[in-house]
């Protein structure tokens, strides 16, 4: 993903100012994690970046691009929420292309995107079976999050935090065998 940049980004709802002059600069490659109470602004950031919220004041890049004023569909993101959501009647592969498949993405580029999710989250194995109908909540939201690389062309933000203790691991536990 290449860097993000806020500029004395303001987001008021109302009366209340949630964020106030902030400066984030997160450069490509880098991975980050926003911690802090409930109401402090981590989810409002994540829905400015990915433009489901307007700014009240400020600038945000993607890249060399200013993103402050583009629609959603228009920033090259995809938005991973807690509650993913997955097909249980497709296959792992099924869910990653539907996506990509929807924004008539080449299929070549899909198979590839497809790939580099599943080496990521070590789930290649799992690549052509369904998800289990029984699951953990925890274990099924890698599957929700190797579909973002589908949606879009810079990369996932993650709403909310992954449940659960050694997601890689637990990624491949989510798919059951049978269950094909």
């Amino acid at each position: 993903m290449p860097r993000v940049q806020f500029e004395k980004i303001v987001k008021s709802f109302g009366r209340v100012t949630v964020l106030k002059n902030l400066d984030l600069q997160i450069e490509d490659g880098e991975f980050i994690v926003l911690l802090g109470p409930s109401g402090c602004g981590k989810t409002t950031l994540l829905n400015l970046l990915a433009g489901l919220l307007d700014v009240s004041s400020g600038r945000i890049q993607i890249g060399e691009r200013d993103v402050t004023e583009l629609d959603p569909k228009d920033r090259g993101l995809a938005m991973v929420f807690q509650s993913y959501a997955l097909y249980p009647t497709k296959t792992v592969r099924g869910n990653l292309k539907f996506g990509m498949a929807a924004a008539r993405l080449a299929r070549e580029e899909q198979e590839r995107r497809i790939a580099w999710a599943a080496r990521l989250l070590q789930i290649e194995a799992l690549l052509d079976r369904k998800p289990a109908i029984r699951c953990c909540c925890g274990l099924l939201q890698p599957g929700g999050l190797s579909g973002a690389p589908g949606c879009g062309d810079d990369g996932p933000a993650a709403r909310q935090p992954f449940t659960g203790k050694g997601q890689a691991k637990t990624a491949r536990g989510a798919y059951d065998q049978d269950n094909r």
